[in-house]
Order: structure tokens, then sequence, then C-alpha cells
């Protein structure tokens, strides 16, 4: 695991685990494990110490409903934070990286790959075909062998382009890193049951 986008999926997955566990089933958090989550590394979110507040979050992210948030169901609560991060373009891009926690740190990664590729041949704010080719080899090498077949790209390109503008937007590219996180920790967590 060489590029930042790797490190950043990595990380994702060991700050879940950080926290999962501690209140019975090691892949999921319980809304304690949230709460603690919450208040240690998204510091900002003081207002994450209120249980109405964590209530709200578990209600609104527990898509199977069984009371605990599993890896899907955080990585879209990390995904949304991080699009909102982005859209205030503030958030820890202030503070130094020894106050940042590691999913500050994390999210601050995600950001700062999209707009290494973005913006090269056009809007700063959008990956167009080339610029996604690029972010693809350099970044997902390892996980994506196709980017020399230009209708593999092509294909990929269409996928992540959900509103069918030609190009990929920082949102769509979060919820594509997010799924592709889930299919790892997926492979890891099958793995770890098997041996």
């Amino acid at each position: 695991m060489n590029s930042n986008l790797e490190r950043a999926m990595v990380s994702l997955i060991a700050v879940f685990h950080k926290y999962s566990g501690k209140e019975g089933d090691k892949y999921k958090l319980s809304k304690g494990e949230v709460k603690t989550l919450l208040q240690k590394e998204l510091g900002a979110c003081q207002q994450a110490g209120d249980d109405s507040k964590v209530a709200d979050i578990m209600k609104s992210l527990d898509l199977n409903k069984d009371g605990e948030m599993d890896f899907q169901e955080f990585a879209i609560l990390v995904a949304a934070v991080t699009i909102a991060c982005n859209a205030l373009s503030e958030g820890c891009n202030k503070r130094t990286e020894k106050t940042c926690t590691d999913l500050e740190k994390t999210m601050m990664s995600l950001i700062a790959v999209f707009y290494s590729y973005s913006g090269k041949e056009g809007d700063n704010t959008k990956l167009n075909k080339g610029e996604l080719k690029a972010l693809l080899e350099k970044e997902l090498g390892d996980f994506i062998e196709c980017t020399d077949d230009p209708t593999k790209v092509q294909s990929i390109m269409n996928d992540l382009d959900l509103n069918k503008n030609g190009e990929v937007d920082f949102e769509e590219f979060v919820l594509f890193v997010a799924m592709l996180t889930m299919v790892c920790h997926e492979f890891f967590k099958q793995s770890a049951q098997k041996s």
C-alpha cells in the first residue's frame, strides 16, 4: 500500500476497529462506541456528547435497524462528514497535523487526493476522464488493474458519474472510495473469520 488513497482507506478501517468490539460484536459499533468515536475522532463535534444527538445519528444510519453501526453504515457517516468538510473548505485544514485525529487526517487525505488530480485539464472541482485515469493508475493501481484499457476507464467513469455530466465531482469520488473501502473491509473480515 503505497498511495495516499490506499493509506486513507486502511486508516478508515483502522479507526472503525479502534472503537468497535468494546461492548460486543467486534465488527459493529454500539451506541456507546459511536458516542466515544464521535467525541474522540471528531472533537469539533463536541455536541456528540449529547445522547439524543448520538441516538439521532444512529437512527439515521442504522440501515439494517439492528441498533448498532456496522462498517458500511460507518463508511456512509464518514463519507457524509467528509463531503460536508469539503463544502466548508476549512475544518482541520487550519489545524496542525499534530492536533488532528486519525479520522480527521483520513478525511483531509481524501480531500487532498481528489484535489491533487482535479483541475489539471479544466474545472478544479471535478475529475474529467484523463484526471480520473491518472488517479486510478497512481492511487489504486493495486486494486484496479484495468486503466490501460480505455473502455474500462470509461466504464468506471460512467458508474461514478451519477449526475451524468461527464465528470466526477467530489461527492461522487467520496462515495466511490467509501464503497471500495467497504469491499476491502468485508474481504479482511471474511479472511479473519476463516483463520
